[in-house]
């Protein structure tokens, strides 16, 4: 019998809408999380489901954060061009 992984493997991979991943949940279906083409959890819950998208929309902030914090420098170089 194949490991979960192989089975996995097997499975085309593609990226899901928040509302497909969502469906899928509320219907308990099974959902595999991967990271670069590998397994790396299944989500089971829709509560889990709303703690991947918490951290995902904390993470997405963080990245907006982060281009708040660039050089005054980059900016007055940006302004320039235009």
């Amino acid at each position: 019998m194949a490991s979960l992984k192989d089975r996995v493997a097997q499975l085309p991979k593609r990226e899901a809408t928040e509302a497909e991943v969502r469906s899928v949940a509320e219907r308990g279906g099974l959902v595999v999380l991967l990271q670069h083409g590998e397994p790396i959890g299944a989500l089971v819950s829709l509560e889990e489901l709303g703690f991947i998208l918490d951290a995902r929309d904390a993470e997405a902030e963080d990245t907006l954060r982060g281009v708040d914090e660039v050089p005054s420098g980059a900016h007055g170089a940006a302004r320039k061009d235009h």
